[in-house]
């Protein structure tokens, strides 16, 4: 791990932003491992997360682009793959800052 900016915990596991190596990352705090989640999306400088129990979505946000993304980890929960995490991006765009409010 390196600069951990967030940690959530949700049915024994704490889901991190570990920032410095660009990935967010699983302790499974039953089985006493750690798992990197690989997305089909780049999560750049992840700086926290929340997680939605009752959709099974967790929530990231970047550093330096300051993107929203949310994974849908419905399926990767009962059989944790990685090609089982769906990513949407919620509010952002990679080349652009915008301190903007209103609709996205």
């Amino acid at each position: 791990f390196s600069f951990v900016y967030g940690l959530q915990y949700y049915g024994g596991r704490l889901f991190v932003a570990d920032n410095g190596n660009d990935v967010l990352r699983v302790v499974n705090l039953t089985t006493n491992t750690v798992m990197s989640l690989e997305t089909p999306l780049a999560i750049q400088k992840p700086s926290d997360v929340a997680f939605d129990p009752e959709q099974s979505h967790l929530y990231t946000i970047t550093k330096d682009e300051g993107q929203v993304f949310r994974l849908d980890l419905s399926t990767w929960l009962s059989s944790p793959t990685n090609d089982a995490i769906q990513v949407t991006v919620i509010v952002g765009d990679e080349n652009v800052q915008s301190s903007v409010d209103g609709p996205f």
